[in-house]
């Protein structure tokens, strides 16, 4: 009997423990038109099923470069809760970059700017990171380069352009190619600031948090 009682008391004890979900509410503002939304809403689109449920992305533009963290306090203010709150903006469209950038620290924000632009992200799914300071320049280099990896045109506002880039690149050596050449920039007292820091981005940061989140 007392046999009995004491595995009733044990299994009493042996209680069900259910973990909460872990959800990550990101906010991303971006000054760019089309490109930079159609990418993030195309890394969530592509997470598996479970990990959707932890993650949520609002991706919303800014008027112009000079309003983004007007922007973001803005939709902080409305009352949804953001884990975490990013900017995702290229040096070349921001005259006031590392302003900006200092700013958004201030504020707690987060970056993931590109230096002159995000494709300079983009090319690092493919091998190494473009090192073009002119923007319009940056952006034919990888076309050519996108065309010789995927057969097909590149075009900014294409709505399935994280899906061609993961499907025909290295996610996971873009990000540690990023990595590297941030470092190794940051290491060159030649280029104290990030508008120095041509071929370098923070996009991969982002990235890899939201990845890491939802695994």
């Amino acid at each position: 009997m007392s046999t009995k009682r004491a595995r009733d008391g044990s299994r009493r004890k042996r209680r069900t423990h259910f973990r909460p979900l872990r959800l990550k509410n990101y906010l991303i503002v971006t000054d760019g038109e089309q490109t930079e939304k159609n990418y993030f809403e195309g890394l969530r689109d592509y997470l598996p099923a479970d990990a959707k449920e932890k993650i949520r992305l609002k991706v919303v533009k800014a008027k112009n470069a000079k309003k983004l963290i007007e922007k973001c306090l803005d939709e902080q203010a409305q009352g949804a809760q953001f884990s975490e709150t990013w900017l995702v903006f290229d040096r070349d469209r921001v005259p006031n970059f590392d302003q900006i950038l200092k700013q958004a620290r201030a504020e707690g924000i987060e970056t993931a700017w590109s230096n002159p632009c995000i494709e300079v992200w983009f090319s690092a799914y493919f091998g190494s990171l473009l090192s073009i300071s002119e923007s319009k320049i940056c952006c034919e280099k990888f076309a050519d380069l996108y065309k010789k990896k995927t057969a097909q045109e590149y075009k900014k506002s294409n709505p399935n352009i994280y899906k061609i880039l993961y499907e025909n690149g290295d996610e996971q050596q873009a990000i540690r190619r990023s990595e590297n050449r941030r470092r190794s920039q940051k290491a060159d007292a030649r280029l104290s600031d990030p508008s120095d820091r041509v071929g370098c981005t923070e996009v991969d940061r982002l990235v890899k948090a939201i990845r890491e989140n939802a695994g």
